[in-house]
């Protein structure tokens, strides 16, 4: 009867309606989000006056569409282009093309994460760990990069050794903020692989609350006066964080090896954006700490090997 269809039609529409509203509150959480998370990041001091050391929206990105899927890309999309003009205080050629690089990084990685590595699963085994750290280091580093520099040759002229020095930096401080930042997003958003995971809280807050004291003690000493009788013995208390990522591999607690990791790469970074300011040189103790930061990663999968599985 056309009467009922005609309703049948009203009733669908306001579900079709609030979904809209809904889709479109998300991207502006996300997009506010990310300018958020990109405005603490320009906090870090500048290892040149190129970028920071640490770009912690890249990994916000990826974990965000592995999370939420590729339809909320508008609001990495708004959210990177908004970050760049509120930086620089003005709209230039270079704030879109750092907005498509990011984006199209970020839903490169998802994609190539789902198909190839278990999606949100990627961190549940040491196979889906080490395809998670490719796909970070080489496509979406790649992909953010090259948004990046096709946006610098809009605003200065084409130096390829300048060119050159930047796109490292810029791929570095992308790539290393995926590896790091995402995991902790993704293993705390999803459900724990070990039940009794809701009861380690106690036990990761202590865990990353070491990883915080080691990596004050192994980097900040000449910054922090008390630590200053600790400077001959630096560079050897930085191995002191296997202490805590062991033992959360030993009692399978993925998030705190996460959160530690995030905690002690964010005091190594600080440290030598630090000493790269105040002694025109850079901290080459705080720059070798990423071997062990891929290490902290990478151990992440170990943990599942160490959980007792059931029969």
């Amino acid at each position: 009867m056309p009467t009922a269809g005609n309703s049948g039609l009203k009733s669908a529409a306001p579900p079709a309606f609030l979904r809209t509203i809904v889709y479109g509150l998300e991207i502006a959480i996300i997009a506010v989000l990310y300018v958020g998370v990109a405005s603490t990041a320009l906090l870090f001091p500048a290892i040149t006056a190129i970028q920071t050391p640490l770009w912690p929206p890249s990994g916000l990105a990826l974990a965000l569409i592995l999370l939420r899927g590729y339809r909320i890309w508008p609001g990495i999309l708004i959210g990177s282009f908004s970050a760049i003009a509120i930086s620089n205080g003005m709209l230039t050629a270079q704030g879109p093309a750092i907005a498509i690089g990011t984006t199209l990084g970020a839903l490169a990685g998802a994609r190539l994460i789902n198909y190839w590595s278990y999606g949100t699963k990627t961190f549940s085994t040491p196979l889906g760990i080490a395809r998670f750290l490719l796909v970070a280091f080489v496509p979406t580093a790649m992909l953010s990069t090259a948004g990046a520099i096709s946006g610098q040759l809009f605003i200065a002229p084409i130096d390829f050794h300048g060119l050159a020095l930047t796109a490292a930096i810029w791929w570095l401080a992308d790539a290393v903020a995926s590896m790091i930042v995402a995991p902790v997003i993704v293993l705390w958003a999803t459900p724990p692989l070990r039940e009794a995971a809701r009861l380690d809280l106690p036990e990761t807050a202590g865990i990353v609350t070491g990883a915080a004291i080691i990596g004050a003690i192994a980097f900040l000493p000449a910054m922090v006066g008390a630590l200053k009788p600790l400077l001959p013995y630096q560079s050897v208390c930085a191995f002191l964080i296997l202490l805590p990522l062991i033992w959360a591999c030993l009692r399978g607690n993925q998030r705190a090896a996460a959160t530690a990791a995030l905690i002690f790469c964010a005091v190594a970074v600080t440290s030598a954006a630090l000493a790269a300011n105040s002694e025109g040189g850079l901290n080459v103790a705080a720059l070798a700490t990423w071997p062990s930061v891929l290490a902290a990663n990478t151990s992440i999968g170990s943990v599942r090997c160490a959980t007792p599985r059931r029969a």
